[in-house]
């Protein structure tokens, strides 16, 4: 009989894994005389994983595979994986994108209960560590972490349990979420996170100085955890009060609003409900309570920037205190500017809205005229492509 180890050694040690083409069972070798028993044949195949899957077992995948075929990959907590070289893996090391290969008996068409896994895209020599995060810098750019224990890796972890290590990223950078899907450090990422960290690290300094990837842990009830999702009609504009959310993978859930919560702009910039609307996406920072429901702590709505995001424009037509302006190309914001040359904003100029004329000198509503071009500072909604407040225009011409 094939050996778990010969399974991880051989049929995973390559990526020439066979494919769908193959998944047939294959008749078992038996001795003339003595009837055996059929058992399921191994299976082997590749492919690239996708989105929605937990960091705890027992759980299911989905692998696509260069067919176009979708495997549901079951894992049960006897399954092994591993990285590319055979080193030690877990759930909570794979992300979104990573090629798969996947060694098990098929059940139907398109399922397979996984005896052994194995991610091609991440390699032997990290290093890895479960830990919360206790403090970001206001830059993004360094989390806190204090270390916990990680009963997967107490053999090779260099860190001391309650220690504290620090992990250099970058706003930007991908990190995915508990419900297996895909954020960012800037929006995804908070104070009281339990994460796994995988990457290079310098131990003369304490410090993770290439992260490979960062995931979120799937929460228990009454851990903080994380949740993304559509903001959906039906909220007051006061707290205390409820939302509900469209989530990727977990349909509908509820987030309660204390007074006490903080809500952001999606550069972290400090809002309210009444900029809340109907269709803005917003990535939660929250305590889970079970059955779908959570109790935010932070709300940052990713729709509507920090003050100010910037545009050079066209006045088309002006209605009382609104304008309509056609967005020109504006080298100065070019990678930071939100809006496509060519579309069409709508800004409302309030009584706070400071004006200035082309001469630098102080102007008025009245100054303002179509076809002249105006450079417009404020807050947008992204999704109603306008203005949610205008903090300054400069006319141009």
């Amino acid at each position: 009989m094939t050996t778990r180890k010969t399974l991880l050694r051989g049929a995973l040690a390559t990526t020439a894994l066979l494919t769908l083409t193959s998944l047939g069972a294959a008749p078992l070798a038996a001795h003339a005389a003595t009837p055996v028993a059929a058992v399921p044949a191994t299976t082997h195949l590749s492919g690239t994983l996708q989105p929605g899957f937990a960091t705890t077992a027992p759980t299911s995948l989905q692998v696509v595979t260069s067919q176009g075929i979708t495997m549901t990959v079951n894992v049960s907590t006897t399954t092994q994986i591993v990285r590319r070289y055979n080193g030690q893996s877990a759930l909570d090391e794979l992300s979104p994108g990573d090629k798969i290969g996947v060694s098990g008996s098929i059940s139907g068409t398109t399922a397979i209960t996984a005896t052994a896994l194995k991610d091609f895209t991440i390699q032997r020599a990290f290093t890895r560590n479960v830990g919360r995060i206790t403090a970001i810098n206001s830059d993004m750019t360094k989390l806190t972490v204090r270390v916990l224990r990680d009963s997967r890796a107490e053999a090779h972890n260099p860190f001391d349990e309650g220690s504290t290590i620090y992990v250099a990223v970058t706003p930007t950078m991908t990190v995915t979420l508990a419900d297996g899907s895909q954020g960012t450090v800037q929006d995804s990422l908070s104070p009281g996170l339990v994460i796994t960290t995988l990457g290079v690290y310098n131990r003369n300094s304490r410090t993770f100085g290439d992260v490979s990837r960062i995931r979120v842990w799937s929460p228990a009830v009454g851990q903080t955890t994380e949740v993304h999702g559509i903001l959906q009609a039906g909220f007051g504009t006061t707290q205390p009060t409820t939302l509900t959310l469209r989530t990727p993978y977990h349909g509908l859930v509820t987030v309660g609003v204390g007074s006490s919560t903080k809500l952001v702009r999606r550069y972290n910039g400090a809002s309210n409900l009444a900029e809340l609307s109907a269709g803005d996406k917003l990535a939660v920072i929250a305590t889970y309570l079970g059955n779908s429901s959570y109790s935010a702590t932070r709300i940052k709505d990713v729709t509507i920037q920090k003050a100010f995001s910037s545009m050079v424009g066209r006045i088309k037509t002006i209605s009382g205190n609104t304008l309509t302006v056609q967005v020109l190309a504006d080298s100065r914001a070019k990678g930071q500017n939100p809006f496509k040359v060519g579309e069409t904003l709508t800004q409302t100029v309030s009584p706070q809205t400071v004006i200035t004329l082309a001469n630098g000198s102080a102007g008025t509503m009245a100054d303002l005229q179509p076809g002249m071009r105006v450079y417009t500072l404020g807050v947008v909604n992204r999704k109603a492509h306008a203005f949610v407040s205008v903090a300054r225009i400069h006319l141009l011409s």
